[in-house]
């Protein structure tokens, strides 16, 4: 019995390392795939956090040129207020000095005709004295003296 007994413990022995074998084969296989997925998965984690870094950084461009965009529009409507204000400054100035040179124009002429009507007066009035304004009589023209001093 002991032979028997002995290729019988063989056989379960084999079976037993076969088995051992076959389940650190398992295992490993196991192990294999398990790394295999945690690194899939560690990719994947990856492929996210760039497709997001990436989406958040166009984001954050787009925002960039949304608030340069904002910003030149309003720089662009705070210069054309202020030519406008300008504008309207100088247009007021210039009216109001055309307005000046309007008034000093009608005083001018407002003196010129009194002038005028002070000049048609002592014409007038010369006249009715019979006095000349036009030349003198005087007036000796071979010595181009005049002699009263006078030029009327």
């Amino acid at each position: 019995m002991g032979i028997k007994y002995e290729k019988e413990l063989e056989k379960v022995d084999k079976s037993w390392q076969e088995m051992l074998k076959s389940a650190e084969r398992e295992r490993d296989e196991n192990e294999k795939r398990r790394l295999a997925a945690e690194q899939q998965a560690q990719t994947d984690r990856d492929n996210q956090k760039r497709q997001h870094d990436s989406l958040m950084n166009q984001m954050k461009i787009e925002k960039e040129n949304a608030d340069r965009t904002r910003w030149e529009q309003d720089e662009a409507e705070k210069r054309r207020v202020e030519a406008e204000t300008q504008a309207r400054i100088t247009l007021a100035l210039q009216q109001e000095r055309l307005d000046e040179l309007v008034t000093q124009m009608k005083i001018d002429q407002e003196n010129e005709e009194e002038e005028e009507e002070e000049e048609e007066e002592e014409i007038s009035d010369y006249d009715s004295m019979g006095w000349s304004m036009s030349g003198n009589d005087d007036f000796d023209s071979e010595e181009g003296d005049n002699e009263s001093g006078y030029d009327w």
